[in-house]
């Protein structure tokens, strides 16, 4: 942002000096200003983003326990046909050779 400068007229009116006070004072109320705003628009970005990623993290969680207990069903019913499998193998097995 390009400094302030005080018109010519007005220049010409309060004389170097103070024109040159006055700009400095806007100048530096200015980069004030920017500054406090720079610092609360960080300050609510990082609110926000902090609630995002705890949202996030929270949804991922969730998402994580709801596929672990899908997996542990599908493995469970897994296991159970297997057992089965093997049982009447082994039960085929054994009826050829006694019988």
């Amino acid at each position: 942002m390009e400094p302030v400068r005080v018109p010519l007229a007005l220049r010409a009116r309060l004389g170097t000096g103070a024109a040159d006070a006055v700009e400095d004072l806007l100048n530096e109320t200015g980069r004030e200003w920017r500054e406090d705003v720079t610092s609360l628009v960080e300050a609510r970005f990082e609110r926000r983003l902090t609630e995002a990623l705890s949202d996030l993290k929270l949804g991922l969680r969730e998402e994580m326990a709801t596929t672990r207990v899908e997996m542990f069903k599908w493995s469970f019913l897994f296991w159970i046909g297997q057992v089965v499998t093997l049982g009447g193998l082994m039960i085929l097995v054994l009826r050829s050779m006694l019988g």
